[in-house]
């Protein structure tokens, strides 16, 4: 059997993880191959996007909705994608607080 030397553990600073956060955000790639250019783990960028990243607000309750008379073709006015594969679609105005609920 083989004794191939084990991998070393970067240590990194709370700087640098937030750096690495940033750029990672501000980038067009995937967290998948971020982790694969720089050589992380997907676990560990999880790990420091929990601990290091923006504090993301979640609601804590089910939103109300009001549903209304269907007509026979409705007119899509907004279609909103965001990350995660969600779509909103709106079919009229709503109130930004509303909206803002919903994210």
């Amino acid at each position: 059997m083989g004794n191939s030397p084990k991998p070393t553990r970067v240590q990194r600073s709370e700087s640098e993880i937030k750096a690495i956060l940033k750029e990672q955000e501000a980038s067009n790639v995937t967290v998948k191959e971020f982790c694969e250019i720089y050589d992380i783990h997907e676990a560990t960028f999880y790990n420091w996007r929990n601990k290091y990243g923006p504090k993301v607000e979640k609601a804590g309750e089910f939103i109300e909705m009001e549903i209304g008379e269907i007509t026979a073709e409705p007119s899509l006015f907004a279609e909103i994608e965001l990350p995660g594969k969600i779509v909103l679609r709106l079919f009229q105005k709503v109130d930004p607080s509303y909206f803002k609920a919903l994210i």
